[in-house]
């Protein structure tokens, strides 16, 4: 199962955004929420807990704090908008977290770099979203993520049962997902030949140079070129049998014929890899421009649509677009 939330893209607001169901959570639209006198644990019936006072001045607080990448990146921001669509989701009241969260906004507020990583789970920014503060443990029912309860340096969703994922490293099982360069997650609830949904999960960071083994549910490392493969996941250069049957093929560096894929921050002109584009540089195609991904520099930004490398990923595009309230949340 994938999130445009992630894969499902993973995070949880791109995949409320795309509209995809089974994400949302009955929180009314026009008025951000049902009103409640003050931030105690009482729970709907689902699990999830109603939006406080608290709440929603959070909400106005991250909202306005987003307006400055919104209008370096060139779009308007609605923080209405913004307010209505975030009351939506999943995300924590964790004090800390929240304030860890808006003081990052505010110190990236005059880059183009603006966004959080969603890939780095120990962000605050995107800890905001994937430890949500529901009250329903792992492995609980649920109906959206909001009704379970996260937990500090993991990932948290809702298959009919809620369950957390942790970052995984050579070896732990059950992996259930793998995150992309991009912070983009794809995970499911269930290990291979059953269909009974896990409680807790790992997912393993391609970043790190690891994959999910689908059949065995163990975090591996990626094939050198030159291995042996079965499957093009399982090579660092996504590409198996090119070149001789059952083999990765190498990964090509600045100057090297491709086809494809290059080497971290280059990308593939069409026959020989070249340097990525910075910031700023005029673009015909995202796969030409440098990233600000932390802890890898393999992903790509995007060509805006001004024939402009931007530093933003895809993924970073697509939930700036919500926070802008250029997207809204669908119910």
């Amino acid at each position: 199962m994938t999130h445009a939330r992630r894969f499902v893209l993973t995070l949880p607001f791109i995949l409320c955004a795309a509209g995809i169901p089974g994400c949302g959570g009955g929180m009314a639209a026009d008025d951000g929420g049902p009103d409640a006198d003050d931030g105690g644990p009482d729970a709907s019936a689902d699990g999830a807990v109603p939006l406080s006072p608290t709440d929603q001045a959070f909400l106005a607080e991250f909202c306005a704090a987003v307006v400055p990448c919104c209008t370096t990146n060139g779009v308007t921001a609605d923080v209405a908008v913004c307010k209505q669509s975030l009351a939506k989701l999943a995300w924590t009241r964790d004090a800390e977290v929240r304030a860890a969260c808006l003081d990052e906004l505010r110190q990236r507020a005059a880059s183009g770099a603006c966004m959080p990583d969603p890939g780095d789970l120990a962000d605050p920014c995107t800890r905001i979203f994937d430890e949500p503060s529901g009250l329903r443990a792992p492995g609980e029912t649920c109906t959206t993520a909001k009704d379970c309860a996260g937990s500090p340096g993991t990932f948290t969703n809702c298959f009919g049962t809620c369950i957390t994922y942790a970052l995984g490293a050579v070896g732990d099982y059950p992996c259930l997902g793998n995150v992309g360069t991009t912070g983009l997650i794809n995970d499911i609830p269930w290990t291979a030949n059953s269909t009974v949904a896990q409680s807790h999960g790992f997912l393993c960071q391609l970043r790190d140079g690891l994959y999910c083994d689908w059949n065995e549910n163990v975090c591996k490392a990626l094939v050198p070129g030159g291995g042996a493969c079965t499957a093009t996941q399982i090579c660092e250069s996504s590409s198996c049998g090119g070149s001789t049957a059952g083999v990765c093929d190498p990964l090509p560096g600045v100057g090297d014929a491709c086809v494809l894929n290059c080497k971290a921050d280059t990308y593939c002109d069409g026959s020989v890899c070249m340097p990525k584009l910075a910031a700023g540089a005029a673009c015909v195609s995202s796969d030409q421009c440098s990233a600000d991904c932390k802890g890898s520099n393999g992903c790509s930004g995007t060509c805006a649509t001004a024939g402009v490398c931007s530093p933003l990923t895809v993924v970073q595009s697509l939930v700036l677009s919500v926070w802008c309230g250029l997207t809204p949340v669908r119910d």
